[in-house]
């Protein structure tokens, strides 16, 4: 079954969860794998938290879309946020102890990792973050 979905909402700290179940229901009402379902949660986590830390603004417009087709589940997170792209920053190297090791920057190789492809773009003053997960 090919469809596809949006969600239009003001990303808040408070309605993050709401997103995130919308993520879950819509995928396991058309038919996502339970891996597909897990890691597009996860990702879309990690970038909607970072959108929220990263921004200036109380709220930031921001649409989710999920595009059903051919067993693959493509999610692609929409904002007015101040334009980033994760994928062009450099990848952070893996900490050589406990005691020198610094917390976060470990987003962008997640995102890379869990997904089989993604992509950003940033046009008309919003960031465009698309990933895609196969079965």
């Amino acid at each position: 079954m090919s469809a596809t979905l949006t969600y239009n909402f003001e990303l808040t700290r408070e309605n993050l969860p709401t997103a995130l179940n919308w993520i879950v229901q819509k995928s396991t009402e058309y038919g996502a794998t339970e891996r597909q379902i897990f890691t597009a949660r996860l990702c879309s986590e990690e970038l909607l938290v970072n959108i929220i830390s990263h921004s200036e603004s109380i709220s930031i417009n921001t649409a989710v879309q999920l595009q059903f087709s051919a067993g693959r589940l493509r999610l692609t997170i929409i904002n007015d946020g101040p334009s980033f792209n994760p994928f062009l920053t450099k990848p952070r190297s893996a900490d050589t102890s406990l005691d020198t090791a610094r917390p976060g920057g470990w987003g962008i190789p997640f995102l890379r990792h869990f997904s089989d492809k993604c992509d950003c773009q940033h046009n008309n003053n919003q960031n465009i973050v698309s990933l895609e997960f196969n079965q």
